[in-house]
């Protein structure tokens, strides 16, 4: 027989809450023992293994859906494609490290452009950018960063894919290197072809040492000159003639000596602090003197005909 146990609760209740009348005992029994047959078997052991179960269920299925977020993730960051569950995340933002195998930013994120604000670190073996136009707003741009000295250095510079053209550092000659010509038509240029800065020196013989390197093409001695002078081409203090010139290139200069009652001139054309690898050739023959209250103009170019071998084509005029 089914038992409705609203009804034995109900009628229980009026029962015990009458005021008046009277109650059959049998009536009290026969609810005890239905109340008895209801009370279900159940210990506090039985409750913590269920519990445990359902636990076990819950953490289960949580990391089954972290899994999947993980996964949806990873494809989208990959593929620029988002999961088919998985709308992309307007605004994202990134903080920290973001590692991944491969990242593409591609086309334009919710219908802007991608800015990235803030420090950007890329740390791999090649960056590329596959863009139209690259705009940057400092005014300089570091390359070989890091490079311990000079030769650390050489070869940096920049390539134009196609053409072969390079501007590169060249740390042997401390210079920088083009492999194409230039083709200079502006207007300040032509001015600088037909202007060129006089160096005033104060020496009064002996030996002058031409660097090349430093750009130093016309020397005038305003001090009359108190003996017979000589003059060293070189590259720099640390750098010869030798090793700037290839084979045909030359090196042309100045140089104005000022003489007083006494002349003296110019007896020696040195490169690299020897006459020994220099031939020299004057115009009307090597001067045996110079020429008093005047100022002597010396013209000399050097030309290099071989490896360490250098032929001087010399000449002397009077200005008075």
């Amino acid at each position: 027989m089914a038992i409705n146990t609203t009804t034995v609760e109900s009628n229980l209740t009026t029962k015990l809450n009458n005021t008046s009348g009277t109650t059959d005992a049998k009536e009290f029994l026969l609810l005890g023992k239905a109340v008895e047959a209801l009370t279900p078997s159940v210990t506090v052991q039985s409750v913590i293994t269920e519990g445990n179960t359902q636990v076990a269920r819950v953490t289960t299925e949580g990391n089954t859906q972290i899994a999947a977020v993980q996964a949806a993730g990873s494809s989208y960051l990959t593929t620029s494609t988002a999961a088919s569950t998985y709308a992309p995340l307007a605004n994202p933002t990134f903080t920290g490290t973001v590692n991944a195998a491969a990242l593409t930013l591609s086309g334009a994120v919710n219908g802007t452009d991608l800015t990235l604000s803030g420090d950007l670190t890329v740390n791999g073996t090649q960056t590329v950018l596959n863009t139209a136009t690259l705009t940057v707003d400092d005014l300089n741009i570091t390359v070989a960063d890091g490079a311990a000295n000079a030769a650390a250095a050489d070869g940096a510079g920049i390539t134009v894919d196609g053409a072969n053209a390079t501007l590169t550092y060249a740390s042997a000659s401390d210079n920088w290197s083009f492999n194409k010509g230039l083709d200079i038509t502006t207007e300040l240029s032509q001015i600088a072809t037909i202007s060129e800065q006089v160096h005033i020196d104060t020496g009064t013989g002996g030996t002058t040492t031409l660097h090349m390197k430093d750009g130093k093409a016309v020397i005038y001695f305003t001090n009359n000159q108190a003996s017979n002078a000589q003059v060293n081409f070189k590259g720099d203090g640390s750098t010869t003639l030798d090793s700037l010139l290839a084979v045909g290139d030359s090196v042309t200069v100045a140089l104005l000596y000022t003489q007083g009652g006494t002349a003296y001139y110019l007896d020696a054309i040195q490169v690299d602090g020897t006459t020994a690898n220099t031939t020299t050739k004057w115009i009307g023959g090597a001067p045996t003197g110079g020429n008093t209250n005047a100022i002597d103009s010396y013209s000399i170019t050097i030309i290099k005909t071989a490896s360490g071998t250098f032929t001087a084509l010399a000449s002397l005029a009077k200005y008075e």
